[in-house]
């Protein structure tokens, strides 16, 4: 239902969560896993009768910012960073964060 656009951010996160995995856990990529959860998610949602996620405020990021949390398996939730733009039916997703990165910083 939903269409999903990917700011370049968000692809660059998931590009450097999965070398981490790989250089220093020796884990295999796990960002076509994400992609494909998220795209999934939002393609079953009805963004005209449910709006998804937490509200959030961070620094840099607009002011209707939202947060899901999309686990993989039996991991902890890994940090989707979105909003739900004007036009009907689009998701932007902005950022994605693995659970134990760094936080992003909150708005003052």
């Amino acid at each position: 239902m939903a269409e999903v656009r990917w700011r370049q951010k968000a692809l660059d996160d998931l590009d450097s969560l999965d070398r981490w995995r790989e250089e220093e856990l020796g884990l295999s990529p796990v960002s076509p896993v994400i992609l494909a959860l998220i795209e999934d998610y939002f393609s079953r949602v009805d963004l005209a009768h449910v709006r998804p996620g937490t509200p959030v405020e961070i620094a840099g990021e607009p002011m209707d910012l939202l947060l899901l949390l999309v686990r993989v398996r039996r991991s902890e939730p890994y940090k989707v960073f979105f909003r739900v733009l004007r036009h009907d039916g689009i998701v932007e997703i902005r950022r994605v964060r693995h659970p134990r990165q760094r936080p992003l910083e909150r708005r003052r």
